[in-house]
């Protein structure tokens, strides 16, 4: 069938000529880097509370304190994900189309959903602070400490939810550089009051663990206001109404949480089989050393990620922001091309990675068998990675179309019903023990990638209404 050759071959060389379209790379890369490097500073707020806290007399208790609370705090966060997620996909479509009052009327009902999240999240963490920390059976001192440190988190919740919406929000406008800015000033306020009410500074009170919790709220607090202020002025892309709080819209709600929920679930979904993934490697015949590998593993790709996840935001705004314009042809286009730099920049982090992994994990442990298992599975979890940032940049393609549904069942699919069972089978029935786990990893990495790059391509998002 010449005619069915000739359409393969002219699609063919259609998709090598967007990767390799230059333009779209660095428009997409413009949006992008600002993001990296809110992403870290977003990161070194969480590491100067557990640095500075380590300074205490009681710094291990109060570290594992710190890093037991956060991981919990990790969990409410997932609510104002799928807000947010919701929120970034509208205001880019409507920008996108020049509806200016349908982006006020989103993020005014954005907001409204995250204060009536924030009274019930706030109140729910403050009471069960202790149950919390019960549950995951931390010791009497890590949980006395822990309980103040939460609460204060708890009652200042509102701050941490209104700053992650409007940096949402400017971000699905196109504008990456002004959360940028705003998570430096965040991030200075952090430690300044961070150092003055742990240690008692300049005559500030001495609240060790809790003025930890304090600071962060304070410097929270600064960014929420910085954040209504910037959405307020009308100086910026996004200019918020007041009189659009006076409309509570449950059909706007229900619409962005649709296009939300799943990006929420997908987390809960990651950082359930982990704790599971943790499980498996507990019981492997390395034991404590594989912990440990997998610990690191974990930190290293925390950073390492942060690329994939910056060109997954610019390709929510990219890809929505043509849709709105009626322009599904460009935002194809930056689909791929998002998909191709993520790939390509990922790739080259991971050779370095790769080569590097023995120094990488003695950075971490001097203990010989713990840096033998780690280097092992870094390289596994490289590959993985690969995957996985391809994976990502293709659901923020989607998730700009408002697809975001399919992402969530392909992470169900490969790390419930792929990757668990696999990792389990491999490590105790077979002579691989942990490196059957790192298997599992990758195999189900690779094909998370495969479905979903198989929905991008097979284009039933050109046509999605939310």
């Amino acid at each position: 069938m010449p005619g069915l050759d000739t359409v393969r071959i002219s699609d063919t060389m259609a998709f090598f000529m967007n990767l390799l379209d230059r333009h779209t790379t660095k428009t997409i890369w413009a949006l992008a880097w600002p993001t990296v490097l809110h992403s870290f500073l977003q990161t070194f707020v969480g590491f100067v509370d557990t640095i500075m806290v380590g300074r205490l007399d009681n710094g291990v208790d109060a570290i594992s304190a710190v890093g037991m609370s956060q991981q919990l705090i990790f969990v409410v966060m997932v609510g104002v994900l799928a807000i947010s997620t919701g929120c970034t996909t509208f205001v880019a479509q409507f920008y996108g189309a020049g509806q200016h009052e349908d982006v006020s009327r989103t993020v005014a009902q954005s907001l409204l959903m995250a204060l009536a999240l924030g009274a019930v999240v706030g109140v729910l963490g403050f009471v069960s602070a202790g149950s919390l920390l019960d549950l995951i059976r931390a010791p009497d001192e890590i949980q006395r400490l822990g309980v103040s440190y939460m609460r204060i988190f708890f009652g200042g919740v509102f701050f941490f939810f209104f700053g992650f919406i409007s940096a949402a929000v400017l971000r699905g406008a196109g504008d990456t550089v002004t959360p940028l800015k705003v998570s430096v000033v965040v991030n200075v306020v952090n430690v300044v009051a961070n150092y003055a009410l742990i240690f008692g500074a300049w005559g500030c009170p001495r609240m060790e663990v809790a003025g930890a919790a304090l600071g962060s709220v304070i410097a929270r607090a600064v960014g929420a206001v910085l954040g209504m202020y910037i959405l307020f002025s009308g100086r910026f892309r996004v200019r918020l109404q007041l009189a659009r709080f006076r409309e509570i819209s449950l059909s706007l709600m229900g619409r962005v949480l649709r296009v939300g929920i799943p990006s929420g679930l997908q987390g809960v979904v990651r950082n359930g089989t982990r704790l599971a993934f943790f499980a498996i490697v507990a019981g492997s015949l390395a034991g404590r050393c594989a912990i440990a590998a997998v610990t690191i593993g974990f930190r290293v790709r925390m950073i390492a990620i942060m690329p994939a996840l910056a060109i997954q935001v610019a390709a929510v705004a990219l890809v929505g922001q043509r849709i709105g314009q009626k322009k599904i042809d460009e935002a194809e286009r930056f689909g791929w091309g998002a998909i191709w730099l993520c790939t390509t920049i990922m790739t080259g982090i991971g050779l370095l990675l790769f080569v590097f992994a023995p120094w990488v994990v003695r950075l971490f442990t001097t203990s010989p068998e713990t840096i033998e298992i780690g280097a092992t599975m870094l390289r596994f979890f490289i590959v993985g990675q690969t995957f996985a940032a391809a994976s990502i940049a293709t659901g923020g393609s989607l998730a700009g179309a408002g697809d975001t549904a399919p992402a969530f069942f392909y992470a169900l699919i490969g790390q419930c019903f792929v990757m668990l069972p696999l990792a389990y089978v491999l490590c105790y029935y077979t002579r691989l023990d942990v490196v059957g786990v790192w298997i599992a990893w990758v195999t189900a990495e690779a094909l998370q990638l495969v479905l979903i790059l198989l929905r991008f391509r097979g284009g039933e998002w050109k046509t999605m209404k939310v």
